[in-house]
This record gives structure tokens, sequence and C-alpha cells, in this order.
């Protein structure tokens, strides 16, 4: 099979309800590939049968997509719904092949993969090559969810993700969060007010708008990939860390 290009894959996912899937917005995971094999066959059978298959001049297509998330999480569930959903609106022609949990690198290395055109596509941050997009990630620009979805589908947003197209060549399909509002915790002791945070190291993902606000508030930072995290909490390299609930396992 011959690998879809990122323009084909442009005007493909354009007809998919999931496209917002595949977002620049960063335990076990699965080994190999999740994709939609059962659903695009079932329903690339029945239009043949109705000779209707609008999508047979598409010839078939592989696409491989990677992020960062471990199975169980609902980035990781998301995907594979994606894949599922290409597969069947594309009458089985497009098969999506998703990579989670790092499989495929952080996502700094998996952006530069979809760059060079090694891979078609990941779910996660642009941050390294569009610096722009920072400007989402600054603290306090927001007091509810709703003000988020509606300042990542703002026409500024959509200027900034045109502007990313332009200087790296790949297509930001969709903004949106990254699992809510971000959540601090760490093994020394509690925090309840920013003045809790001077002297920790936390954890951060590299993003200098993260690192500048822990910094402002007198923790010192240190940059450790997500699928590294855990480790680097039991070891020491980090005394706590800041993410959405929905990446952490709270016991």
């Amino acid at each position: 099979m011959k690998k879809i290009s990122r323009r084909n894959f442009l005007k493909v996912s354009g007809a998919m309800a999931a496209a917002g899937a595949l977002a620049a917005c960063g335990g076990s995971g699965a080994s190999t590939p999740a994709a939609s094999g059962a659903a695009s066959t079932s329903t690339a059978a029945s239009a043949a049968a109705a000779g209707e298959d609008k999508f047979a001049s598409l010839g078939d297509f592989t696409m491989t997509v990677g992020h960062a998330q471990p199975e169980g999480n609902p980035r990781f569930v998301s995907m594979e719904q994606f894949a599922a959903d290409v597969a069947e609106a594309t009458n089985g022609h497009v098969k999506i092949e998703v990579y989670g949990n790092g499989q495929l690198g952080t996502e700094k290395e998996m952006l530069e993969q979809v760059v060079a055109g090694t891979v078609q596509g990941m779910r996660g941050g642009q941050f390294d090559f569009s610096p722009r997009l920072l400007m989402f990630t600054l603290p306090f620009l927001t007091n509810t969810r709703a003000q988020v979805t509606a300042l990542l589908q703002s026409d500024l947003a959509q200027k900034v993700c045109a502007e990313a197209e332009g200087e790296t060549g790949t297509v930001i399909i969709n903004l949106c969060d990254a699992g809510g509002y971000r959540q601090f915790s760490n093994s020394k002791h509690p925090i309840k007010a920013p003045a809790d945070l001077k002297g920790l190291k936390m954890r951060t993902n590299g993003m200098k708008t993260i690192d500048m606000t822990f910094q402002a508030m007198g923790a010192t930072t240190t940059t450790i990939p997500y699928s590294d995290l855990y480790m680097g909490l039991k070891t020491g390299v980090a005394d706590g860390q800041e993410n959405p609930w929905v990446n952490a396992h709270v016991r």
C-alpha cells in the first residue's frame, strides 16, 4: 500500500466528523497500532455490493499517526475511534495505524517526523515549530471550559494555525485543550497558594510559558518527556508535576 500525502490527508480528513481528534494541543500502552479493520471491511463490502463506492478512485492508503498518551487515556481512546471513523467514512480505503504511549518518540520527535513526511500525523503540541501557539498556554487566560473552547475556535486561533501551516507545511486540523485545566502535585507538601511552590523542583513539558510561570512563583523547573515522567518523580529528578487530572493516576 502507498502512504497518503499530507495534502491528501487534509482532503480526506475534511469529511470526517472526528477530524478534530488530530489536534495540536502533550502506564502501559499497546505495542502494536490500533486500527479499524472490521468496520472498514464490512463498510467496504456493503458499498461495493451497492455499487456506491465513491472513494474507490482514492486507491488504498495507510496512514501512520502517533501520540504520547497511554492505553485507557481519553486521547488514546479518541484516536482509536478516529481510525474507525476514517475507515468507515472512506469505505475502508484509508487505514489509520495509531501508535500511542510515545512509541514513535516524544511529541517534538513525532512532529519532526510529520514535517519530514515519514509519518502522516500526530496528536500533540506544535510549539517547537510554531511558537506563536504558545499564546494559548499563558496562565489565567480563561475562567471556564466554555471560554477555552471559544478561544481555540476563534478567528485568532485560525489565523495562527494558518501561519503554522505556511511555516512548516503541516496542517493543524483543530486546536483543543489537553484534557482540562492543569493541576499541581508533588511529594513534599500541599500546594494551596502560589507561595507553596517556592523551592520545589517541578517537572514541565518544556513550554517556555509554563517554565516562566513556575519560576515567577518561586519554583525551579526541569523538562521531562511525558513518557518518562513517572520514573522522574520516582527517582527524585523532580519533586512534582503539573498536568490535567485526566493524565494522572491518583491514589
